[in-house]
């Protein structure tokens, strides 16, 4: 004999029947208990499992038979499990009104027990329950510690750059690296702001290239600004306008003053003929094209008296 089902018909009460399979395979009801009231179609003690006399979905009738799936609830009643109105099955908590409640053997903050109904995941071969702290928060780790390299797919603060996911930027304490918006090139391909850390000066008094920079070897010289002045008291052997630029070794850089110098030399004035004043190149400056090069400063003609100062600030890479 097959455990007892339960079935409920919605103004009987709730009846007991056995489970009985015949040679054939059929399964059949049998009636339990005196005074039960039999299924709606069946006749006698027992009948066909596919005997019926109600539609799924429609309105259970007064005199409808139907085969309830049931269990006890906290008070140890018999209870039918709840179904929407597509015929799911209703999982909920609280066990009122004859609500199905699905436990595991062990209550929420015991060690686990048996195999407890928890919400998990698949590793692609094996299930793998999610990972909690104490107080039942979920926890996201990535494949590798922090300070670690990286490891498969890490969890980390990321954006978008219109196309891919970008992650942030850090230097070896963790500190988030911000990109000041200095186009390298004209794919709008951006760079980090650079701060002078190199500062240099030289005089310059004959034609052609005066060396105000020779960067540490292996590195580039980036001039990120510059200051170019002329006392009072220069001169040339003939008047004229001379033109003071900067060479990446012997290749002439975007950057060029006209100055004109006259044949005598004030000697009764103090200060500057010419002072440009602090030139800003922005956050990336110049880089020099090869490294081992130096930036000099270029004299259009040699000075007959007086000098020309040269000062320049920037970084070596």
């Amino acid at each position: 004999m097959a455990a007892p089902v339960y079935l409920q018909n919605a103004n009987t009460p709730v009846q007991v029947v056995d489970t009985l399979i015949d040679a054939s395979g059929t399964t059949y009801y049998k009636k339990a208990g005196p005074g039960a009231t039999p299924i709606s179609g069946v006749t006698g003690d027992a009948a066909p499992h596919a005997v019926s006399t109600h539609a799924g979905g429609a309105a259970v009738g007064a005199t409808d038979g139907l085969v309830a799936i049931a269990a006890k609830d906290s008070s140890g009643n018999a209870a039918p499990v709840n179904l929407d109105a597509s015929g799911n099955l209703k999982v909920t908590g609280s066990g009122s009104g004859g609500s199905t409640v699905v436990t595991g053997p062990a209550a929420s903050g015991s060690a686990v027990s048996g195999n407890p109904v928890l919400t998990a995941g698949s590793d692609g071969t094996n299930a793998r329950t999610m990972l909690t702290d104490t107080s039942g928060r979920p926890q996201v780790v990535g494949a590798a510690a922090s300070g670690a390299a990286a490891a498969g797919n890490p969890v980390l603060a990321a954006g978008s750059d219109g196309t891919n996911a970008r992650s942030l930027s850090t230097d070896a304490g963790g500190h988030v690296q911000t990109v000041v918006g200095g186009v390298t090139d004209g794919a709008g391909t951006y760079a980090t702001a650079r701060i002078p850390n190199v500062f240099k000066t030289a005089v310059a008094t004959a034609a052609g290239n005066t060396a105000a920079w020779t960067p540490t070897s292996g590195k580039k010289f980036r001039l990120l600004r510059y200051q170019i002045e002329l006392t009072a008291n220069v001169s040339l052997t003939a008047g004229a306008v001379i033109t003071i630029s900067f060479q990446d070794a012997t290749t002439a850089m975007p950057i060029a003053h006209d100055v004109y110098v006259p044949t005598t030399a004030v000697t009764t004035t103090a200060g500057d003929a010419y002072n440009s004043g602090w030139i800003d190149l922005g956050g990336l400056g110049i880089l020099s094209a090869t490294a081992n090069n130096v930036l000099n400063v270029n004299l259009g003609s040699a000075l007959a008296t007086g000098n020309c100062r040269v000062n320049v600030a920037g970084t070596e890479e």
